[in-house]
């Protein structure tokens, strides 16, 4: 008997293919009508959240494919800011058969190529449970993550899988700095601090306080400005090993716009950057 998500996704998968755009629009509405407990001003956007979901089901939207694919957008970032800000890549593969760990060093990271969190960290291969591990990647792989959140950025990626270096900071765990930028503009950082195990998540502007300051930011700010510069809206992402600036990726719609602001005023601010 199939799993009632797995039947549920099949019947949503059919009727998107018979009605296209307008079940995106229909299924986005009623999802945000959950959320947000109001309907979403289509024709007169004003909050950062109404915005991306405009932009998301957006004929533009499909054109930005190359950015989010984390593959392709390599040799956007290579061409527009250098090699030497792309972590190293050890294989890529079209399915999780292909894998050989007999060919990988002792820590190494799988991930997809579209979609988000889809990540397998190996800290050590004999620890891990291969057989759990291909069914995940697998699982992935056959994951439309168009047709699931609605986010035309991805309609045109071809899934693959990416093994690629593992980084780690000297307190094991990596700090994300995602910057809110629009068109060549970086408003907004975003810090992700210990991912995986007391993760946090902590907004700051771009003024100068009396804080600690990541010994890279006044460059990774500098990079995000040479990668955003075209786009109305788009967060550029790094790390920072060490002294190390790394390009980690490029996302489009934040939450998929569905991820409510507290306090909630912070969700106009942010819209009034974002000019479609």
């Amino acid at each position: 008997m199939k799993h009632w998500q797995t039947w549920l996704s099949e019947k949503i998968n059919r009727f998107q293919g018979l009605f296209g755009s307008c079940f995106d629009k229909f299924f986005i509405q009623l999802k945000y009508l959950v959320i947000f407990r109001k309907k979403i001003n289509w024709q007169k956007p004003q909050t950062y959240n109404e915005k991306l979901n405009v932009y998301k089901i957006s004929t533009y939207a499909e054109k930005l494919w190359p950015y989010v694919d984390k593959i392709t957008v390599r040799k956007f970032v290579a061409k527009k800011i250098g090699q030497k800000y792309l972590n190293k890549i050890y294989e890529v593969y079209r399915g999780a058969n292909e894998i050989d760990l007999n060919k990988l060093p002792h820590k190494f990271v799988l991930k997809t190529n579209h979609g988000s969190g889809f990540n397998i960290i190996v800290k050590n291969k004999a620890d891990l449970d291969w057989s759990k591990a291909k069914a995940k990647l697998s699982r992935w792989l056959n994951t439309d993550y168009y047709r699931q959140k609605k986010e035309r950025f991805y309609k045109l990626v071809r899934p693959k899988i990416i093994c690629e270096k593992y980084l780690e900071s000297d307190h094991g765990q990596l700090t994300d700095y995602k910057f809110f930028c629009f068109d060549g503009r970086p408003k907004f950082i975003h810090v992700d601090v210990d991912r995986y195990t007391n993760h946090q998540r902590n907004f700051y502007d771009l003024i100068k306080r009396n804080m600690p300051r990541p010994s890279g930011l006044k460059q990774m700010i500098k990079l995000s400005k040479i990668l955003s510069a075209g786009f109305p809206h788009v967060r550029i992402d790094f790390y920072q090993v060490k002294s190390k600036i790394y390009f980690s990726e490029i996302t489009f719609a934040q939450y998929g716009g569905m991820k409510p602001f507290h306090p909630g005023k912070f969700d106009l601010i942010f819209g009034r950057y974002f000019k479609l």
